[in-house]
């Protein structure tokens, strides 16, 4: 059993829903039983706009190069979805539990490494260069409005 308290006060604070889970399970345990418990502290997750701005680039790319080189998948060509889940099994981390972590999922830092390893495949893969994220994109995207 997984929950996620957030600390506050030097405290771990459970959600409603989590503690009632974590009572049930409890009493659901034989006296005298072992258990593990172990702690990590997590990253801020990200938002959906911060992952579709980070990866809308590498996706793309990869689905027009795939399109280019003639890549389908029964006869269709492949879409942004598909070109996700292959980028998301080729290149992205696993959790505790041997789990693909999705971009919501990550760290910053764990995302930042998911786009490395996106350029290194794309490169490796299919010979595609795919360029650094632009520091600069929201200025030029206030710009244009």
């Amino acid at each position: 059993m997984e929950l996620y308290p957030t600390i506050r006060n030097h405290r771990k604070h459970y959600p409603p829903v989590q503690m009632a889970f974590k009572e049930a399970y409890f009493l659901s345990i034989k006296d005298g039983t072992i258990l593990k418990e172990s702690y990590s502290k997590m990253g801020k997750p990200k938002s959906h706009k911060q992952c579709k701005a980070m990866f809308a680039v590498p996706v793309e790319l990869v689905r027009l190069k795939l399109k280019e080189m003639h890549i389908d998948v029964c006869c269709c060509e492949v879409n942004r979805e598909q070109v996700y889940d292959i980028l998301k099994k080729a290149c992205f981390g696993v959790g505790d539990h041997g789990e693909t972590l999705g971009l919501s999922e990550m760290t910053t830092e764990q995302a930042n490494q998911a786009y490395k390893n996106c350029q290194q495949w794309a490169a490796s893969q299919i010979f595609l260069d795919i360029p650094d994220p632009d520091p600069n994109w929201r200025e030029k995207k206030k710009a244009k409005q």
